[in-house]
């Protein structure tokens, strides 16, 4: 079966900095001007402050890409696992991860972007599995990210050359 990732791409570097999460995070962070890892109270009161309504419509998005439930046992290990999408759960989520992508790469001034890339994964490789997701170990990605085969998601100026980019995390 056919899943995919979603992950952080940084143009510069040509290469993937962790999943879509980090991204969201970080471009919040940037909208309001504070440190992405400050606690989740003055998230709360920044947003709630905010005058600009991008604010509010990204954090409607990650809001609603959240609502994701996070399963028990990529919680538990996340430096050993990783989560891809379900197919149909991705391409339903398309426009939220455009949006968001769009709006990292003109926040960091075109530095940063998203990827997404599909992995067929074998049933005895899946640590968990419900409609929206797959959780696998790290050493299985490993194995299959070599291979994919990946997009750019929203870079106005990104050409491609197919041997410059690592999409090693």
């Amino acid at each position: 079966m056919y899943y995919t990732r979603v992950e952080t791409f940084n143009i510069e570097e040509r290469k993937s900095e962790g999943g879509y999460i980090c991204a969201t995070q970080l471009l919040m962070a940037l909208k309001l001007g504070i440190s992405p890892d400050c606690d989740e109270y003055k998230w709360k009161e920044m947003i709630d402050n905010s005058d600009d309504p991008s604010v509010m419509e990204l954090f409607t998005i990650i809001f609603s890409l959240s609502a994701i439930p996070h399963p028990e046992v990529y919680i538990q290990d996340k430096e050993n696992n990783v989560c891809l999408y379900q197919i149909e759960e991705f391409e339903e989520s398309y426009d939220e991860l455009m949006y968001i992508s769009m709006n990292f790469h003109e926040v960091t001034k075109g530095r940063y972007c998203l990827i997404y890339k599909s992995f067929d994964i074998k049933a005895d490789e899946v640590l968990y599995e419900d409609p929206y997701q797959i959780v696998i170990s790290k050493d299985t990605y490993n194995k299959y990210n070599n291979n994919a085969k990946y997009e750019i998601m929203y870079d106005p100026d990104f050409t491609y050359d197919e041997d410059a980019y690592s999409t090693e995390s």
